[in-house]
């Protein structure tokens, strides 16, 4: 009876939840002020990744260039906090402390790039898992598509202008954009049959289902021969040999995540 209790509280707790980000999805949408602060964002991210990659002591030859699309790369945002002479070689550091084997890690190391209203080492996890699940479908993926991707969810995904994240029904949606098919899952269930058929998903969980405070985390989850792999799970690549590992590993561990919404699909699913 408890258990019965405790899932139907979950469950309105799930659902509640999602619509609570799909109404803050529609007001960003409808925000006046989002198009202009999206291609603020949209420069400033492409600058700093520019300048991310920038070899040591290159700036000043590269400065007023366009590389890769980017804008010029100037050395007044250097991507350390002090802005001192070594900002390229901290982005450097930054970038190989993310980037590790194409997939994006450690979300709290891109504290300089935009999101919404916000950074998006705060709330970006959502396009990080976009990101590596895109690289996961051998699509063409480099850091160049990054700002993109951002612009992309906060034109049509982010929640009340990323200030709560990004509405975990704008995942699908964008997938099915580029002709992939997709399935959904809402309920513990669901997500245990999607990960057992989907060698890629995209789960959004509640870090600790006793405590909302501690917020809430998405992630990409590849499976693979002996288990799931997942991304940006605390900042970092993690194997597991089965789900139920996963679910218990993740969020603040102990089994204390709870799942929100999972999106699934295969790399055999590409229309």
């Amino acid at each position: 009876m408890l258990k019965t209790v405790r899932e139907k509280i979950e469950h309105v707790r799930r659902t509640a939840l999602l619509a609570g980000f799909e109404a803050m999805r529609l007001f960003g949408r409808l925000s006046p002020l989002k198009k202009a602060r999206n291609g603020r964002n949209l420069i400033h991210n492409e600058r700093i990744l520019n300048e991310m990659a920038v070899e040591p002591g290159q700036a000043a030859v590269k400065r007023g260039q366009n590389t890769g699309g980017c804008a010029a790369v100037t050395t007044e945002h250097s991507s350390n906090a002090d802005g001192n002479a070594d900002g390229q070689a901290d982005g450097q550091a930054v970038l190989r402390n993310v980037l590790r084997n194409g997939f994006l890690e450690n979300q709290n190391s891109l504290g300089a790039l935009r999101y919404g209203v916000k950074s998006l080492s705060y709330c970006g996890c959502h396009v990080l898992a976009v990101y590596n699940a895109l690289t996961a479908l051998r699509r063409e993926t480099d850091l160049s598509l990054l700002p993109k991707l951002i612009s992309r969810f906060e034109q049509d995904g982010a929640a009340f202008s990323a200030r709560f994240g990004t509405s975990p029904r704008s995942v699908p949606a964008y997938f099915r954009e580029l002709g992939i098919r997709v399935q959904v899952a809402r309920n513990p269930e669901g997500f245990r049959s999607l990960a057992a058929s989907s060698d890629i998903m995209i789960f959004t969980f509640c870090n600790n289902r006793k405590k909302l405070s501690r917020q809430i985390h998405t992630i990409c989850i590849i499976r693979e021969k002996g288990g799931y792999t997942a991304h940006n799970s605390h900042g970092r690549r993690e194997f597991y040999p089965d789900f139920d590992s996963l679910l218990y590993g993740i969020g603040d561990g102990g089994g204390l995540a709870d799942g929100i919404y999972m999106a699934g699909f295969n790399k055999t699913s590409q229309k």
